[in-house]
């Protein structure tokens, strides 16, 4: 999945880096797997936001599309995404912050 994502976006100088963590969290639906994946762009100014925060509901609940929904949306419409704190952020209580 990685993969295919890190070569659609080869041409655009954009690189895709992938880092396992060592802690644990109970998935108890597709909530919690949105939650555990956290999503950086220093250069946007994201440093650890989950991937429920960026996308908000998932339409089909197909974790490829949401992934690249959330890159996607990282990358290139920032301003879509809502500030931490604001009242339109439901917290998933996932520990982002939102």
């Amino acid at each position: 999945m990685l993969a295919t994502l890190t070569e659609e976006f080869k041409g655009l100088k954009i690189t895709l880096e992938q880092s396992a963590e060592s802690s644990e969290i109970a998935v108890r639906g597709y909530t919690d797997v949105l939650n555990s994946i956290r999503l950086r762009c220093s250069s946007g100014g994201f440093s650890n936001v989950c991937l429920g925060h960026v996308i908000g509901c998932s339409a089909n609940r197909d974790i490829a599309e949401d992934l690249k929904r959330g890159i996607n949306r990282i990358l290139f419409a920032p301003e879509t995404i809502e500030p931490q704190g604001s009242d339109k952020v439901v917290c998933h209580n996932c520990g982002c912050g939102c």
